[in-house]
Parts: structure tokens; C-alpha cells; sequence
């Protein structure tokens, strides 16, 4: 095919037909590059996001724990309102931190253990919701009862949970980060693999295109030779 066409046209041609290639080459690239840099990303800004706001909510949590017990132990009326504050705010940043992570995009293993984690805290301010009151009252015995058969439980049970929850996290992480080596793994030889085909057909198409020249060249010098010797035939065309 080459051979129909002029040497202007088809060095034309096969630069157009490399260049092709080689932007495919590049196109497909940037799509393989592109999927590592999203499961990095999420890395970054989701499960990063998710696990900070479930150790928030493990700090919180013991906040408002050190806050009940300091609560109970204190008799000063100003201590104790201190205390109380503490724990309100605690519980406030608490649900902030809840309302967070709900509305980020959820598995139905990580809804499951955030929806476990708020019905035990539901049952918890309710148990510390009767210890503060007999702490008011200043009924020490009630006070052990509660802390011991109810508080503390409950309150371990949460703790199990947002630990739960932070494991869930590390695992989601330590996922996607061999996710993203997977990602690069594959670009990266899908790269060598197309670098190698643009490579082999560009020197098949080089090979082509300078027999396509050599040859009517080589036509044309014997032609010459055959008039230099006084035989050729001056009516023939040679093609170039």
C-alpha cells in the first residue's frame, strides 16, 4: 500500500500512525494512573476521615467516663458543675462526631457497629443518668451499685464497640492501600506492554516505509546504469 503513495506522503502517514499510538499509549496511561490516585485518595479522605472520627469518639467516651467518677467522688457543689459541663460537652461533641460519620458513605458492616454503638450509649446515659442522681444524693451505696452493675458494664460495651469500629477501619484501610498497589502493579506493566508494542510496530512500520523507498530507488539507479550503458528505455516513469 505503501508504494502507491509519494515519499512526502508517506513519511506523512506513518509519523501520524506513531503519534496515534503512542497517544493511545499515553490516554490509556493517565486512566490507569487515575484509579490509583482515586483509591489513594479515598485512603486520604475517607477511611483517614472515618478512623479519626472513631478515635474522637474513643477520647470523648473517656472523657465523660473520668467526668461521671469525678462527678460522683466530689461532695463541692462547684466541682460537681464543673464536671457536669465537661461531661455535657463531651456529649455534645460526642454527637457531632456521630452525625459525622453517618453522613459519610457507610458499608453495612460499619452502619451495623455505628447503630450497636449508639443503642449501647442510649442504655448507658440512662444508667448514668440514675448514678448522677443518687450522686446528688449523696447515696454512696446506690452510687457502687449502679457503677457496678450497670455503668461500667454498659460503658465497656461501648468501648468494645468504637474499638470495633477502629479495627474495621484499619482493615478497610490496609485494603485499599493493597488496592492501590494492585492499581499500580497493573499500570505499570500495562505501560511496558504498550511501550513495547508502539516499539515493535514502529520499527515494523519503519522497516516498511524505507523499503518502500529503497526499493524504487534501488529501481531507479539500475535504470540509470542501463542508460548510462546506452540500453535504457527513456519512455519508463520511476515512481518515488
Amino acid at each position: 500500500m505503501l508504494g502507491n503513495l509519494k515519499i512526502g506522503l508517506r513519511l506523512t502517514l506513518s509519523f501520524a500512525i506513531i503519534l496515534v499510538m503512542i497517544g493511545v499509549m499515553v490516554f490509556v496511561s493517565i486512566l490507569s494512573m487515575n484509579d490509583v490516585q482515586n483509591k489513594l485518595v479515598r485512603i486520604v479522605t475517607v477511611n483517614s476521615a472515618k478512623m479519626a472520627l472513631a478515635n474522637d469518639l474513643l477520647d470523648l467516651h473517656g472523657i465523660r467516663i473520668n467526668a461521671i467518677k469525678n462527678f460522683v467522688i466530689f461532695s463541692d457543689d462547684k466541682a460537681m458543675a464543673d464536671e457536669m459541663k465537661t461531661l455535657e460537652h463531651a456529649r455534645a461533641e460526642s454527637d457531632k462526631c456521630e452525625q459525622k460519620l453517618l453522613a459519610m458513605e457507610m458499608t453495612t458492616n460499619e452502619r451495623a457497629i455505628l447503630t450497636s454503638y449508639q443503642d449501647q450509649m442510649k442504655t448507658w446515659l440512662g444508667i448514668n443518668t440514675r448514678l448522677l442522681e443518687a450522686a446528688k444524693k449523696n447515696d454512696i451505696k446506690a452510687c457502687e451499685a449502679i457503677i457496678h452493675n450497670g455503668s461500667e458494664p454498659a460503658g465497656d460495651r461501648a468501648l468494645k464497640l468504637l474499638h470495633d469500629l477502629i479495627n474495621y477501619q484499619t482493615q478497610r484501610t490496609a485494603m485499599r492501600y493493597e488496592e492501590s498497589k494492585d492499581a499500580y502493579q497493573s499500570a505499570f506493566t500495562l505501560l511496558l506492554v504498550l511501550s513495547a508494542v508502539v516499539l515493535f510496530l514502529t520499527i515494523v512500520l519503519a522497516f516498511f516505509l524505507t523499503r518502500s523507498i529503497t526499493k524504487p530507488l534501488a529501481a531507479m539507479v539500475l535504470r540509470v546504469q542501463d542508460i548510462a550503458e546506452g540500453d535504457g528505455d527513456l519512455t519508463q516513469r520511476v515512481d518515488l
